[in-house]
């Protein structure tokens, strides 16, 4: 007995370091973790993708263009050699799927285009730069056969000899099968969140595309929306 009162205050002091220790856990502030999930690109992404639909021709589907979500505003994105087509300049008309819409601003460096929507919903541009060999989608209207998604990955970083401006310019090399139509098409991860905007074919082969890298998009549509 004299033994058991000798251990008391070491016995009350584990009990009370262990009631004050299960406080400081319960009421541990929880920290918000940025959770994503893989999306299906047929259903989540496939319908913000739009047909550029020229006024001259009679077939429908020359290039493809997407909706895009911005701080509470939405937008049409393409590439410039779709809004210029027909001497398209920023303040010049566009059709859209069914929609006429307003050229805001180009960006002839990176053949990038921007254009009001009408629509309220969109895409969201990712927040991290792709990796290499990280899986991509392409979706778009090549050829005009229809909407078609294709599934490649991210081959590398490069710079390009740009003609159009008779300058270097940085893009990434995707690995999916490109043809006329699929300028403008946005380039998106497994997360349905756009990572960049294909604007041209490959040189070597027709199983490669090249597009515009995302921190060159996020560049031009930062300085569009502000201006």
């Amino acid at each position: 007995m004299t033994k058991l009162f000798s251990k008391l205050p070491l016995i009350l002091a584990a009990v009370f370091f262990g009631i004050a220790l299960n406080a400081i856990i319960k009421h541990k502030p929880k920290i918000k973790q940025n959770v994503r999930y893989r999306v299906n690109i047929a259903q989540e992404v496939a319908p913000h993708v739009v047909a550029f639909k020229s006024p001259k021709y009679d077939y429908a589907r020359l290039a493809t263009g997407f909706y895009l979500k911005m701080y509470g505003r939405n937008y049409i994105v393409t590439n410039r050699h779709v809004c210029e087509i027909h001497n398209n300049k920023e303040g010049g008309s566009i059709v859209f799927g069914n929609s006429l819409e307003t050229i805001i601003k180009i960006d002839t460096e990176h053949d990038l285009c921007l254009v009001t929507s009408q629509r309220t919903d969109g895409l969201e541009l990712a927040e991290e730069t792709p990796q290499r060999l990280e899986d991509i989608y392409l979706v778009g209207f090549p050829r005009g056969i229809g909407k078609v998604i294709r599934k490649g990955h991210i081959i590398e970083e490069l710079t390009i000899n740009a003609h159009w401006i008779k300058k270097t310019v940085p893009t990434y090399l995707i690995s999916t099968i490109t043809y006329g139509g699929n300028s403008g098409s946005p380039v998106v991860n497994k997360y349905g969140e756009v990572i960049g905007v294909l604007f041209a074919g490959s040189p070597r082969y027709v199983t490669e595309g090249l597009m515009v890298p995302l921190h060159n998009l996020k560049k031009f549509l930062y300085g569009a929306i502000v201006e």
